[in-house]
């Protein structure tokens, strides 16, 4: 949610949704970000898919590509609007890419391999990018996600 400008809102899909409600309302973090999940799971504010770019004043930024229209473009490890995106990714901004652990839920080590994985596909340097794979075929918890990681690479 770093990435994110102030007032924003987050669409989030699946456990995405459970991470984002932990930090804004238990964590107090980004409180000035309206959350929202498509199928109304935690969140009051769950507009139908597809979602568009804005609503009202604020800008929509989505964790998945699941139902999104081609008005977003992955930017970093979000999709953004198209229409907003002027900037390279400053991926030092992304605490993920530091921290060295491990969880015993699955769930989580997908989501930090999809992390890697979403760096992998943004990455022009090479040997960056490679190192993007290798991490992310190293976080994945599940075949499914290894296969991902693996197409996604064979498609770059």
């Amino acid at each position: 949610m770093n990435s994110i400008p102030p007032n924003s809102i987050y669409r989030t899909v699946s456990h995405d949704t459970f991470y984002a409600a932990y930090a804004v309302y238990t964590l107090n973090i980004r409180p000035d970000i309206i959350l929202s999940d498509p199928y109304g799971n935690f969140f009051e504010f769950s507009p139908q898919a597809p979602i568009s770019t804005s609503i009202g004043d604020r800008t929509v930024y989505i964790s998945r590509a699941w139902n999104r229209t081609d008005s977003f473009s992955l930017h970093g490890l979000l999709f953004a609007p198209e229409t907003i995106i002027t900037d390279s990714v400053n991926w030092n901004k992304f605490g993920i890419f530091v921290c060295e652990w491990s969880s015993p839920d699955p769930m989580a080590m997908d989501i930090v391999s999809e992390a890697w994985m979403r760096r992998m596909i943004q990455e022009e340097d090479e040997t960056l990018r490679n190192y993007c794979y290798e991490m992310a075929m190293q976080n994945a918890a599940t075949s499914t996600t290894r296969e991902r990681i693996k197409n996604a690479q064979q498609n770059l």
